[in-house]
């Protein structure tokens, strides 16, 4: 329920009842318009605290004298807690009149004020008490920056602009080719990025007050990603009750952030973001694929894809109550989804699904062995393969062992141990957006063989999963292979003795400093990179002598943050890049023999347990 409306509503056993009442007020113009309309229904909005409406107007102007028409005022308090809190808010009018009424809870010693706001000028707050008049507030005078973004081709191309002030980040805009949009007189520093593949722009801009400024920007395309689109397999917007953002503005913020394929994730909603697409004009960057975000409680949450809606009124979503892994991979299935992910099974914070199970890599099966202490029945498969992906990196966090922490930490040992035990699990990484930050942070390469996100089909998508032709991204692009095999691939061995190729890349100031190779999950090599100031970090071969049928894992990593106007996060032990594995045939029987459950053994960098990814910058404007 607090994923839709509210808190949770309480019951003292079967057949035991609750209620809760909600109250919904739609106004013709401003906040005031919706909330007026309450007061008779709602006379008491906390307990013993009755109001009324008072007549009030007040007026916005600019340093001349001129009305500002469509400006928003806010008017706040000082609660108990000294924190300024918004009670209603207000619209100008043509004339710059705003106002109509304002509640009145018969406390005339309570702390008030006015906050103005209006494209492109400063914020103003005036001090204000019930009884006294009108307000007049003052704006100044409006700013606005036109801007030019191409690649070196000179292809008009989306790109995020990233303000800064003081070395904090103020505003960010995901815009598109040539462009203008009032920004508040000042002076910025401003960062242009388009995700992991351009070289980002920075520079500083100065916008008069009352006047105009222009920014020309190339974003150079530095990263070879032939045969590849990037893909956030966990994207939210307006379907979802814990999402604002509108289908076009979720297009504009996938395509300014690089990410080529968003996958339409939202809560038990069926509806996909093509309608954005179609709005947003930037078909040529981005191709969206329509799933869902199947929200269980227990046993977690999971996207499938791809799924058409049905034309009922949540799209035909598959209900998911009552039931465990098994079941719910069936109703999935079922409902025509060709691939289920377990979306953040560990390290979210808490004890997840995998931990709540006790997941056994020696044994490959939970160890908990009663349902009902989750509140399944007792004969509740606690355990299924119906699955096709788990997402490894949900955002930035953690994936290794923490041997002070083994029950919530290790998802990668937990991810090499499905395949270790003849299951080829693929992990994704995603940025399970709701908001307008971070999209594609963590991001997904899918190996389709091109890389023009029009021509993209969903089944296309699918087989990539199938064939286990992907990587997980927070910066950096591998190619990994034995002769002419890649990821998901069979390599045969001569002698147990293989070469395997490695090219890492990122961008000049993307730190990747080292790389890491695992097969069947121990760590059998280490090593730095060549050049870590260039595009290619590193190319090269390494030398394998295999006893028997390997999974081989690479992973790259680097210290410091990602360059300005990207996500910043504390990189220790997160990979800059973790491909799926490529299997050896190292028997001659052509096929990949497991090996069997094992523990992991291998190397971290400092501290195992590093915390979520602490993002860089807020008040993000879209």
């Amino acid at each position: 329920l607090n994923q839709t409306l509210g808190e949770p509503l309480y019951l003292d056993g079967k057949g035991s009842e609750a209620s809760m009442e909600f109250l919904f007020a739609v106004g013709g113009t401003d906040g005031h318009s919706a909330v007026r309309g309450l007061q008779p229904y709602l006379p008491e909005p906390l307990s013993g605290t009755s109001y009324t409406l008072e007549p009030f107007t007040g007026k916005v102007v600019d340093e001349a004298g001129a009305p500002v028409s469509e400006a928003t005022v806010y008017l706040q308090w000082l609660n108990k807690s000294d924190v300024w809190e918004t009670v209603d808010s207000y619209f100008t009018d043509a004339d710059g009149v705003f106002g109509h009424e304002v509640p009145s809870f018969g406390d005339d010693a309570r702390e008030y004020r006015f906050v103005a706001v209006s494209p492109g000028r400063h914020a103003e707050t005036v001090s204000w008490k019930l009884g006294e008049g009108a307000p007049t507030i003052k704006l100044g005078g409006a700013g606005l920056l036109s801007w030019n973004i191409s690649d070196g081709a000179d292809l008009s191309i989306p790109a995020r602009l990233s303000f800064f002030q003081e070395d904090k980040q103020v505003d960010a805009w995901f815009v598109s080719g040539t462009g203008e949009r009032p920004l508040a007189p000042g002076v910025y520093e401003f960062s242009a990025t388009r995700g992991f593949e351009y070289e980002p722009y920075h520079g500083w801009v100065t916008i008069p007050e009352g006047g105009s400024a222009d920014i020309d920007v190339i974003l150079a395309h530095l990263l070879d990603t032939t045969d590849y689109l990037s893909v956030d397999t966990h994207v939210h917007s307006e379907p979802s009750p814990d999402s604002r953002v509108k289908f076009a503005d979720r297009i504009r913020v996938s395509a300014a952030e690089g990410v080529e394929v968003p996958i339409a994730t939202d809560h038990e909603i069926i509806v996909g973001l093509h309608e954005g697409l179609y709005t947003s004009g930037l078909e040529e960057f981005v191709m969206p694929v329509t799933g869902q975000e199947y929200t269980a409680t227990l046993p977690e949450h999971m996207t499938i894809f791809p799924l058409q809606p049905d034309g009922s009124l949540r799209g035909g979503n598959p209900p998911w109550y009552a039931q465990g892994l098994e079941e719910m991979f069936e109703t999935a299935h079922g409902r025509g989804a060709e691939v289920v992910f377990i979306n953040h099974p560990k390290g979210g914070g808490g004890c997840d699904y995998f931990c709540l199970v006790g997941w056994d890599r020696v044994t490959g099966a939970p160890t908990l062995q009663d349902p009902t202490l989750l509140g399944f029945a007792p004969d509740t498969p606690l355990w299924a393969w119906g699955f096709q992906g788990i997402e490894l990196l949900n955002g930035v966090r953690a994936i290794f062992r923490d041997d002070d922490n083994l029950a919530n930490t290790g998802l990668f040992d937990d991810w090499q141990s499905f395949i270790n035990h003849g299951y080829r699990i693929v992990g994704v990484g995603s940025s399970d957006i709701h908001g307008w930050e971070e999209m594609g942070m963590s991001r997904s390469y899918f190996g389709l063989g091109f890389d023009d996100p029009s021509l993209l089909h969903p089944d296309q998508l699918v087989d990539a999963v199938y064939a286990g032709d992907v990587q997980v991204s927070t910066g950096a692009f591998a190619r990994v292979s034995v002769g002419n095999v890649t990821m998901g691939g069979l390599a045969k061995a001569t002698g147990g003795n293989v070469e395997l190729d490695i090219t890492i890349e990122a961008l000049p100031d993307v730190s990747v400093t080292h790389v890491r190779v695992y097969a069947n999950c121990d760590e059998v090599a280490k090593f730095s990179t060549d050049a870590p100031a260039a595009v290619v970090k590193y190319e090269g071969t390494v030398p394998l002598a295999l006893t028997k049928d390997t999974q081989i894992t690479v992973a790259a990593f680097g210290e410091g943050t990602l360059p300005r106007g990207l996500p910043q996060f504390n990189p220790t032990n997160v990979p800059r890049v973790i491909t799926n594995p490529l299997y050896v045939d190292v028997n001659g029987n052509g096929l990949f023999d497991a090996p069997g459950g094992k523990e992991c053994s291998y190397t971290l960098d400092g501290p195992a347990n590093v915390p979520h990814a602490k993002q860089f910058g807020n008040s993000v404007v879209p």
